[in-house]
C-alpha cells in the first residue's frame, strides 16, 4: 500500500496511475468548441430551433417547452422595449426562482440590456441601494408582489402565469444588436 511504515493511511494511493488518469483526466475532459462571439440568448434560440417541443424547465407542477419559453421571453422583451429599455440599460428582476425569472432573464438579454437580480428576501433598504446604484429605470416582478415605495419612480413590468396563456410559440422577436462582450447581468 505505502512505501513506508511511517506514511499515514490518508496518503496511500487508492487508484493506480492509469485509473487515476482515466477518472480525472480522460472522462473529465468535457471541453467543447462553441462560438465565443455568440450571446447566451442566441445559444438559447439555437436550442429552440433544434427542439422546440422539448421540456426546457420543470418548476414544481409547471413545465414549459423551449418553444413556449422563447415565445414568453419574446413577449416580455417587447414589453421591455415598449417601456424604453435599450442596449446597455440595466433591468432589475425582483422575482423568486421560477419560470418567470428564467423567461425574464432571457427577455432582458434579447433587448441588449443586462439584468440585475434582486434577492426577494433582502431588506428593502438593500434592494433600494442596489436599484439606486445600478440606475435601473425598469423593474420586473410578479403579479402578486407589492412594490416598495422606494421603487415607485421605476417602470414596473409584471410577469406571471396569466401572460403564459396567451403565448404564441411561433412568435419571433427582432432583437437589437448585442455583442458577446456586452454585460449580461450585474
Amino acid at each position: 500500500m505505502t512505501n513506508s511504515s511511517e506514511d499515514s493511511v490518508g496518503t496511500a494511493p487508492i487508484l493506480g496511475a492509469a485509473e487515476r488518469e482515466l477518472l480525472l483526466e480522460t472522462w473529465n475532459s468535457t471541453d467543447q468548441p462553441y462560438p465565443d462571439n455568440t450571446c447566451l440568448h442566441q445559444l438559447f434560440e439555437d436550442q429552440v430551433e433544434l427542439s422546440p417541443e422539448a421540456i426546457a424547465i420543470v418548476h414544481g407542477e409547471r413545465t414549459i417547452t423551449y418553444g413556449e419559453l422563447n415565445a414568453y421571453a419574446n413577449q416580455i422583451a417587447r414589453q421591455l422595449l415598449d417601456a424604453g429599455v435599450k442596449p446597455g440599460d440595466y433591468v432589475m428582476l425582483l422575482l423568486d426562482r421560477s419560470i418567470d425569472l428564467v423567461a425574464s432573464e432571457i427577455a432582458v438579454l434579447k433587448t441588449g440590456a443586462a439584468y440585475v437580480p434582486i434577492d426577494t428576501n433582502a431588506p428593502i433598504d438593500r434592494q433600494a441601494y442596489i436599484a439606486s446604484d445600478c440606475r435601473s429605470t425598469v423593474i420586473i416582478t410578479d403579479n402578486c408582489r407589492d412594490i416598495p415605495t422606494e421603487f415607485q419612480s421605476k417602470t414596473v413590468l409584471r410577469v406571471g402565469a396569466l401572460q403564459m396563456h396567451s403565448v404564441d410559440v411561433q412568435d419571433h422577436f427582432e432583437r437589437p444588436m448585442k455583442s458577446s462582450f456586452d454585460p449580461a447581468y450585474v
